[in-house]
């Protein structure tokens, strides 16, 4: 995230336009949920990956050149991600209840299960700041852009405490000492 919010600092500065970079994260943030999903998700076939991922890629490239183009927020795109990670993340859930033992408290100690709540709870939260910002940046209505991305922010802090938690439980193994 740092690297991006870099990129996008150096590109608005000296294109003064950095709405490219934000295209190019969406699609990377999504070909990395989706590559995580690939690796946990035992119940489906393995042939979902590739179909999904050239489709979510050819649908971003035609709404970054022809749908919105460059000249503003992909919010398409970010709505096509926010459902299809959530159906994943749901997908996910799913497969874990079923190897669930006796209760919730042990579902909330797997990192990944705490990952996944804090990704549908940012996606499901941001998907209409995305969809109503470019409403609001046409409009030139600051106070409004403001407000929307007030709630990301939130949403934003949400994820990262989340995220934070779910390193926090996996505990690093020790290593055996040697005689």
């Amino acid at each position: 995230m740092l690297v991006v919010y870099l990129l996008m600092r150096v590109a608005a500065h000296v294109w003064h336009n950095n709405i490219f970079i934000a295209h190019c994260a969406s699609v990377g943030e999504t070909v990395l949920y989706l590559l995580a999903f690939r690796t946990v998700l035992r119940r489906l076939p393995r042939y979902w990956f590739a179909p999904t991922l050239c489709g979510f890629l050819a649908f971003a490239a035609l709404d970054s050149w022809v749908l919105e183009g460059f000249g503003q927020l992909n919010s398409y795109t970010l709505s096509v991600e926010s459902f299809l990670i959530i159906l994943l993340a749901l997908l996910y859930f799913e497969q874990e209840l079923h190897q669930a033992t006796s209760s919730a408290a042990l579902m909330l100690s797997r990192p990944l299960v705490v990952a996944c709540m804090g990704i549908v709870l940012y996606l499901a939260g941001s998907v209409m700041v995305y969809s109503l910002s470019n409403h609001f940046v046409i409009t030139n209505d600051a106070v409004g852009n403001s407000l929307l991305y007030s709630v990301n922010s939130i949403m934003l802090c949400v994820l990262s405490g989340c995220l934070f938690y779910a390193f926090y439980l996996t505990k690093p193994q020790t290593l055996p000492q040697p005689l």
